[in-house]
This record gives C-alpha cells, structure tokens and sequence, in this order.
C-alpha cells in the first residue's frame, strides 16, 4: 500500500534549476571536422568574432567542471551581470522559467510544474467551491474575419450571480473594474474576478448584437462546482453526465443514482465524453458504484512493482440494469480508468468515439513557495492488463459525432445509446435476459484505499470565475 495518504505535504525548498543553454554567436558555426583533423588544419575564429565576446573566467571552459546547480546558478549571475536590459530581469521569473525548462526536458507532458497562482486554480478545480461569480471564462474571437480574439463567457453556472446578473453564453468581457481586457491573459482575468463573498465586480460587456458596451455590477458569492448532471429520457432510461473526478464527483453520482432508481428507471447512459479526469481515488470510488467486487486498475511504479485497486465494496449500488458507458477523443484519465473497468468486466456496454489514451498516474509535490510540482511516478493498466497508452479505449460500438453530423442530426451519440438500451430493456421483458449485472464474486474483496495525493488529468482550457 502506498506511503501517501489525504493531507501529506511533501515540501521542497524551491531552487533555481533547469537545464539552460548559453550560447554566443556572431554569424558563425565553427567546428573542427574528421577531414581536417585528419589533415592536421587549424580552424580559427575570426579576430572580428573574438574582439565582441568577452567570457567570463568561469565560462571559459567548454565542459566545466561544476556541478548541475552550480552551473545553473552562474548562467544567472551572467544574465544579471551582462543582460542589456536589467529592468526587465526578474529572479522569480528566471527560477520559475529554469524549473520549467528542467521538467520540459524530461520529454512527458503530463510532468508540470505549476506556480502559486496555478496550483491555487488546480485546487479550485479539485475542491469544487471557491468565491467569484459563477461563470466559465474562455477566449474567442470577437472578430471573425480577423481573428481578433478576446476574454468571452463560455456560459454562466446555472443559478450562479452572473447568470443573475443577465451574463450570458458568448458574452466577451472587454473591462474589469475599468481596467482594460485587451492582451490580459486569461489566468489574470480570473484572478480580477475572483473575490470574496458579498464583494462586487463590475464587467464591462460586449455582446453581440447589442451596438455598445454596458457594465454589468455582480455580487460575488461561494460557487459550487457541480461535477454531475442528471436526467430523466423517455422510455424510463436515466441519464448521467459526469464533467470531471473532483472531491464532490463520487458523492453527487451516488446521490444521483440512488434518486433515479427511485424512478424506476429501466437503463442508464453515463456520459463521461469530455471528462479530462482528476482524482486516482475518485476514479476507483466511482468504478465501484457499478462493480461489486474485483480489480479496477493496475498501477507500475519506476522499479516495476505492480500494484491493483480493488474496488471500494462500500460503494457499490447494484442497479441490476443494462448501462451505456458514453465516451469519445475529450474522455480521458479517471475517464479511461472507469470506461475500461467497465469494459472489461462486461458491466457496460461501451459506445462513442476512441478516448484520449492518457496511462500515467501524477504524484502532487507541494513546495514551499505554495506552488507544486506534478511528477509521473506510474503507468496504469484495465483490469485486462490493457495499456492504452495513445491508443485510448476502443469503444464496443463506433459512432461518430463531427461538428458536420451534430449540426444535421444532433447528438447522435445518444441517441443510439437509447436505442441500445431500448433493446436491451426489451429483450429483458421478453424473457431473455440481456441486461448487464454485476456478477457474483468469488469473494468479497477488501477495500482498496487510493493515495489522493495522486491525480490523473490533462489540462483544462477554460477557467471558472
């Protein structure tokens, strides 16, 4: 079982460290090669070239004997000692851009390293509440033709104080507080917005159709981010849709299954297309609302020691119904994760377009600054031993879903998950009994705790404010 349990903080003090090039160059790439080695030729420099670079005596050697940080640390000095513009030098952005620069280099784009004000919003993400106005912040263009882009609303939270306020869907913001949008990145924005409760903020908005702009004063207020949508279709089918694995996820599906199979409810579609993912221990939480018993995913650190999540049996729900697992290229992680579990316990039917194939489990380092550092620490595997590295979940049933084929005929996706689940109700009142139940275990197995200091997801590309 692993060392890493709810609350554990590893802190690291956080140096400047990276692997920086320091190069100088004056029109010229010179090198001695084979044939002129060979041939006992001098290659010089130019006197031009020699006269313009002055090297400082520790950067004289081609292959110094220093140490990494060491190193590191005299590419600074040099760019405070010789940079040609010193204002713009700035120590903590030369630290945060060297330890961005030693993460790239590892060559996985899942390892990250995020800032304070980054990790506060990875935080907010997983936490589920925060104070602001309830409304998911994008960029768009503004203009069409040239492309001009702007801060825009990708929608109002339902009940939230922006809906309150009349802020709706496509809605760009051109001033907070008076203060100017235009080249104001996106994470600046929301921090602007972002306050406490009971705190105004006053957007300046654009929308279109309307010939000027308008203030628009809204009240800040704690915002829950619910994860989970829930409805009712015809033939008694319910409908599940799942936005991300944060620490509400599990909860709000429970509470959300238990109420509809109050309903009755003959089938159930959960919706996971779009799901980027989150939380290890959500992942294997909710799995177990569906499994009754076995393994949901197997995990492999660096030495090659294997370890299996067992379903948490207190979860499960045993609906006994036939389910439609939805998922498509936007489904990813904890997403993959569940579909997969899913899959290969024969306890859904899978349908939807090739998931995103991300395999790798994060550790959440927590440094002292109030930053973090996401490192990969394991692979993951289904139940089957399946890796999906790149190759994603291959869904049971194919259906494509283009911006093309929505326009023309709506979310077919679903509708043949309906369809599907039509037939398989029928079938089940027929006498032949098709429809997907947990089976029996062998043995009740144990409950299996997943750190929650270990997190699986891909970036988001908007923000809640």
């Amino acid at each position: 079982m692993s060392k890493y349990r709810v609350g554990t903080v590893i802190t690291i003090a956080i140096v400047a460290c990276s692997i920086l090039g320091f190069a100088f160059s004056a029109g010229y790439a010179v090198r001695a090669t084979e044939d002129s080695r060979r041939s006992n030729q001098q290659v010089q420099l130019p006197r031009e070239f020699l006269a313009s670079v002055k090297l400082d005596p520790g950067l004289r050697s081609a292959k110094p004997n220093l140490k990494p940080f060491e190193y590191l640390w005299e590419v600074m000095q040099a760019i405070k000692l010789h940079y040609v513009e010193p204002k713009k030098i700035d120590e903590t952005d030369l630290t945060y851009g060297a330890i961005r620069g030693m993460v790239k280099a590892l060559g996985d784009r899942y390892t990250r390293f995020m800032d304070p004000e980054e990790f506060e919003e990875f935080s907010v993400r997983n936490a589920g509440e925060f104070e602001g106005i309830g409304a998911q912040l994008g960029v768009g263009y503004i203009n069409e033709a040239t492309k001009e882009e702007a801060l825009m609303i990708v929608a109002p939270l339902p009940g939230s104080p922006a809906e309150k306020a009349g802020i709706k869907k496509g809605d760009f913001i051109l001033k907070i507080d008076g203060k100017s949008t235009e080249d104001m990145a996106l994470e600046a924005a929301v921090r602007l917005i972002r306050g406490p409760r009971g705190t105004k903020v006053v957007l300046t908005i654009g929308r279109k159709g309307s010939k000027d702009p308008f203030d628009v004063p809204i009240a800040r207020d704690t915002i829950e981010i619910h994860p989970v949508k829930s409805e009712l279709l015809e033939n008694d089918i319910g409908y599940l849709l799942l936005r991300e694995f944060n620490e509400k996820s599990e909860k709000e599906l429970s509470e959300a299954m238990a109420s509809l199979r109050t309903k009755k409810i003959k089938g159930l579609i959960f919706d996971l297309r779009n799901d980027p993912g989150g939380l290890l221990d959500v992942a294997v939480d909710v799995a177990s609302l569906f499994m009754e018993s076995g393994t949901v995913v197997y995990t492999k650190n660096r030495s090659g020691q294997e370890e299996k999540l067992q379903v948490n049996t207190e979860k499960f729900l045993g609906l006994g119904i036939p389910v439609v697992v939805l998922i498509n290229g936007g489904s990813a992680s904890a997403s993959e994760i569940v579909a997969g579990a899913l899959q290969d316990n024969k306890l859904a039917h899978v349908m939807g377009e090739r998931s995103f194939g991300k395999a790798s489990v994060q550790l959440l380092v927590r440094l002292q600054n109030g930053g973090a550092l996401a490192i990969t620490t394991a692979k993951y595997f289904t139940p089957h031993r399946r890796d999906i590295t790149d190759k994603g979940i291959m869904p049971d049933q194919v259906v494509e879903l283009t911006e093309e084929i929505y326009k023309k005929d709506g979310d077919i996706q679903l509708k043949k998950a309906i369809d599907h689940l039509k037939k398989e109700v029928a079938a089940a009142a027929g006498g032949r009994n098709t429809a997907t139940t947990p089976r029996p275990p062998a043995s009740r197995a144990a409950a299996s705790e997943a750190p929650t200091d270990y997190y699986i997801c891909i970036p988001w590309a908007s923000y809640n404010t």
